[in-house]
């Protein structure tokens, strides 16, 4: 890896943004050398309020671990699009949950999906930001599949796994389509 990822995960508690900036670390290559920094921050209700996880990911030691302006943006809920998609850099990427964010921008940049009514309909609604990994790693190639396959199987067992193991398939399917 050659890019340094500066990276918002931002949607509502409950949605595992937190263990999902974990995995897409470890996906990385942290074992290989990379560096990886992660901050989370939730409202005062864990489960349904304002949540948010950043990252950077480096292969470069990381000196100041605060993203200001990232190059990566997934958004789960409105809010955290509408309180970040003007931080992104020039070069930077949104993925959003089309269903989700009202008003997103008409840009190049911007990539909405039906990420959470497609989490639903394969039962795993709790899936959601691994299905959202899926989109990004197709989209960015900061990670593949076998890396997310081995970092899954670090944190889940059994139809756990199973379950966001074909979530993450399932955003590498939506993200083809683009």
């Amino acid at each position: 890896m050659n890019k340094t990822w500066k990276v918002v995960l931002t949607g509502h508690g409950g949605q595992g943004l937190g263990l999902a900036g974990q995995i897409l670390a470890e996906a990385a290559g942290l074992e290989k050398g990379i560096f990886a920094v992660q901050n989370q921050s939730y409202g005062a209700r864990a489960r349904g309020g304002k949540s948010e996880t950043t990252l950077i990911i480096s292969p470069k030691e990381i000196i100041f671990p605060v993203v200001e302006r990232p190059n990566l943006i997934v958004a789960l809920a409105s809010d955290g699009y509408h309180n970040h998609r003007h931080l992104l850099e020039a070069d930077g990427l949104v993925v959003y949950d089309r269903e989700a964010v009202s008003n997103p921008r008409e840009s190049s940049q911007d990539y909405g999906f039906p990420l959470l009514s497609t989490a639903r309909r394969l039962g795993n609604e709790q899936g959601v930001t691994i299905l959202a990994l899926g989109v990004v790693c197709r989209l960015t190639g900061i990670a593949n599949p076998g890396q997310v396959y081995n970092a899954l199987k670090r944190h889940f067992n059994g139809t756990v796994f199973e379950k966001n193991w074909a979530n993450f398939k399932a955003g590498m399917e939506l993200a083809a389509e683009v």
